[in-house]
């Protein structure tokens, strides 16, 4: 199918979403909502769905990103593996997009994290490997976070199983939850 949407409402988490074996993530679903549990090591906690075409585009909703932990992050992203990922987090007041190239992050572009209670985060994949990221408050009107002609080069990302998946993420202390409602992926 050209789109794949989990709205979070099962009891358990559809077969679909994939982790790296060594480090599968602590999480929970409830009330139509995925709950995960940040990591402060590999990368964050991470929960992906493959990509079946080189052109996509993956949405999400992170529910009250300001009341994230200090120190925690959450989004979305394009995984490689643990240590090489594109995304899109929000936390610490910020928005920013991060590249985990190596296991070493740089952040590519940053804006102040608007004060909204759900924060809809879009990824568009072009060609496999060039990205770019954008925000809204409504999920309808999008902010890109990059100039119009620029894209995120992820070139770099290693095929994790032979495939690049787009999925969710959270860095940071343990204990900390991030909340996301709805997750959609249209391959195009």
């Amino acid at each position: 199918p050209a789109v794949l949407a989990d709205e979070f409402s099962a009891r358990r988490l559809a077969a679909v979403w994939e982790w790296p074996v060594e480090d599968k993530p602590q999480f929970a679903l409830s009330e139509g909502r995925l709950q995960l549990t940040a990591r402060p090591d590999q990368g964050g906690a991470v929960l992906g769905r493959p990509t079946l075409a080189a052109n996509y585009e993956a949405t999400t909703t992170l529910l009250n990103p300001a009341a994230l932990p200090a120190g925690t992050t959450a989004g979305l992203a394009a995984l490689g593996d643990p240590n090489n990922s594109l995304s899109l987090l929000a936390g610490d007041g910020k928005l920013r997009i991060q590249e985990r190239r190596a296991g070493q992050n740089k952040v590519l572009a940053e804006t102040i994290l608007p004060t909204t209670p759900a924060l809809y985060l879009r990824l568009q994949a072009q060609g496999g490997n060039r990205y770019r990221f954008a925000w809204s408050s409504d999920g309808r009107t999008w902010t890109d976070m990059q100039p119009a002609a620029e894209t995120a080069d992820g070139s770099f990302l290693p095929p994790w199983d032979r495939g690049v998946r787009v999925g969710v993420m959270a860095q940071g202390p343990a204990p900390a939850t991030a909340a996301f409602e709805r997750f959609e992926l249209r391959n195009q």
